[in-house]
């Protein structure tokens, strides 16, 4: 495999497997994938919790974190990528079970 996907593919394949676990029975089955930017699909537009602004800059962290690895395959990289796709799916989890 290559060295810049080893972390990023894996963890991409555990989410969406994690997400169909999780939302199976429901309308939204892969949402988990939007990470941050499910915010609207959970909260909804009207929740007092909704920021848009936030809802950006949650996305643009983790997408930062994520593309850490692929950018430069190091060990620490690797971390900071798997760190950051956990974070992608728990917050999208967060948003979508109204848990924030």
């Amino acid at each position: 495999m290559n060295p810049r996907l080893r972390v990023v593919l894996p963890g991409l394949l555990l989410g969406t497997f994690w997400s169909v676990l999780c939302w199976g029975g429901t309308s939204y089955p892969f949402a988990m994938l939007l990470g941050p930017l499910a915010m609207p699909i959970g909260l909804g537009l009207d929740h007092p919790g909704y920021s848009e602004s936030r809802m950006w800059v949650e996305a643009a962290i983790l997408v930062a974190l994520i593309l850490a690895h692929p950018i430069r395959p190091k060990v620490l990289t690797g971390v900071l990528s798997a760190v950051g796709l956990f974070l992608w799916f728990f917050v999208a989890l967060l948003y979508l079970s109204d848990g924030c």
